[in-house]
């Protein structure tokens, strides 16, 4: 694994954010990229959209049950966001788990579409998926909305996109990455999640997995049969 599960690393100082008093080692991990990238998407929406944005626009974040998806659920929902609209390829199995994070609605994986605008529905996305289905959320988006581009799960291309959002809706197109994000931002990103991640979502309790367990569950995460965190110790427990 070339060091990523290591239980120490040397880096350079200047890779390393200080934690928040008020997040523990376990909860550090928890958060984990997924939650820093969920932030950043939410505070990349806020940052665009500004005053537009109220508490009961509609807002949509697909691969829901993952584990950027669901962190942005359960961040959105504590934030006051009460219009939030989960979409999975598992909703039979995950509708009432994602409705316990603040999910007003779940519906199914969102269909790639090769019309290049449809009905408006939502001021803001959260994606992470690619391919059709960021296409489709784009022509899906409401005049002068925002989608934030995080993933691709489904594809590296914007399959099928067409410029008639960004032209004619004003439709705005973000990248968030979190890997060579500047210094004083990811400082500005934890300080968020210290005070705006849900408390609640700690004790949802994260599978915890050894070493000897990552070929099954990287097999799973790549089946769609997981959802939400997973820690790995190189010990039994934390």
């Amino acid at each position: 694994f070339d060091g990523c599960y290591s239980e120490k690393v040397v880096v350079p100082t200047s890779w390393l954010v200080k934690l928040p008093s008020g997040i523990s080692t376990k909860e550090s991990m928890i958060i984990g990229t997924a939650g820093f990238t969920a932030m950043q998407s939410i505070m990349s929406l806020e940052r665009h959209l500004g005053p537009k944005l109220s508490k009961n626009d509609p807002i949509l974040v697909t691969g829901a049950t993952g584990g950027v998806g669901s962190t942005a659920v359960g961040i959105l929902a504590n934030l006051g966001y009460t219009n939030i609209v989960a979409s999975t390829g598992k909703v039979e199995t995950s509708k009432e788990w994602l409705i316990s994070l603040g999910a007003k609605e779940v519906v199914g994986r969102i269909e790639p579409s090769k019309r290049p605008m449809s009905k408006e529905k939502y001021l803001g996305v959260i994606d992470s998926v690619g391919g059709g289905i960021l296409s489709t959320c784009l022509s899906e988006t409401k005049y002068g909305g925002c989608v934030t581009c995080c993933g691709l799960a489904a594809s590296a291309t914007i399959d099928d996109a067409s410029v008639f959002p960004f032209i004619l809706r004003g439709v705005s197109l973000i990248g968030i990455d979190s890997v060579q994000l500047p210094m004083d931002d990811r400082r500005k990103v934890w300080d968020r999640l210290q005070t705006d991640f849900p408390k609640s979502y700690f004790q949802l309790d994260p599978e915890i997995l050894r070493l000897e367990d990552l070929k099954l569950a990287g097999e799973k995460i790549l089946k769609g049969e997981i959802k939400g965190r997973m820690l790995v110790s190189p010990k039994s427990k934390l």
